[in-house]
């Protein structure tokens, strides 16, 4: 496979592999709740690294591989995010059998799409390799799932922030600390990725989600 790296793909080979070695050291000191975070730093990981290889891809087949890669960690993402947000506020009797399948049937959902998408195409109406650039981008047209997903994903986030912050507002100043950071954490990606999904676009087929 032939790779050609830069700066953008170097940047997120090395923060995607921080992401991982943190979540590594979360599984092995901490339990309970905050090993949700490891899972979730986890799949943030993945998301930076395959992201990384995408941008390093100089072929279409390349980059259609590392984004199918790419989506088990922008699929499950959410999910697991809802999943840790509510076991670390203690209401672990919400996450019953039939509640934990259906927040992860969207998530499965859209990684069978992504994977099977030269089929229907309801994920990406279209895909196409950019050439114009100093490197070659995947450039794509989103279909109806896509934005299924994007709704999905924005609802869990926003359950899990206002989870927080009604936990933010009840709890004593050392938890509240950890809350908010928590909170900034969270909400920083997530301001990027919007700003990217209305068409603000330092550079256009580049998204900047991963880095923040």
């Amino acid at each position: 496979m032939n790779l050609e790296y830069n700066v953008f793909s170097i940047v997120l080979l090395i923060s995607g592999l921080a992401a991982f070695f943190m979540s590594v050291m979360v599984f092995q000191r901490m339990g309970g709740a905050v090993r949700w975070f490891g899972f979730t730093m986890t799949l943030i990981a993945i998301w930076a690294i395959t992201y990384g290889f995408e941008l390093s891809s100089t072929t279409l087949e390349q980059m259609l591989f590392w984004i199918n890669l790419e989506y088990i960690g922008i699929a499950l993402l959410p999910a697991i995010w809802i999943i840790f947000i509510i076991k670390f506020i203690g209401k672990d009797k919400w996450l019953t059998r039939i509640n934990t399948i259906l927040i992860f049937i969207p998530a499965i959902l859209t990684l069978i799409f992504v994977w099977t998408n030269k089929w229907h195409h309801l994920h990406y109406s279209s895909v196409d390799i950019d050439t114009t650039g100093p490197f070659p981008l995947l450039k794509f047209e989103r279909g109806i799932w896509y934005w299924i997903h994007t709704v999905y994903f924005y609802v869990l986030l926003f359950w899990g922030l206002c989870l927080m912050i009604s936990k933010f507002r009840k709890a004593d100043d050392i938890y509240r600390k950890q809350n908010n950071i928590i909170l900034i954490g969270a909400l920083g990606p997530w301001l990027v990725n919007l700003i990217y999904l209305i068409g603000i676009r330092p550079f256009e087929y580049i998204d900047l989600t991963p880095y923040a």
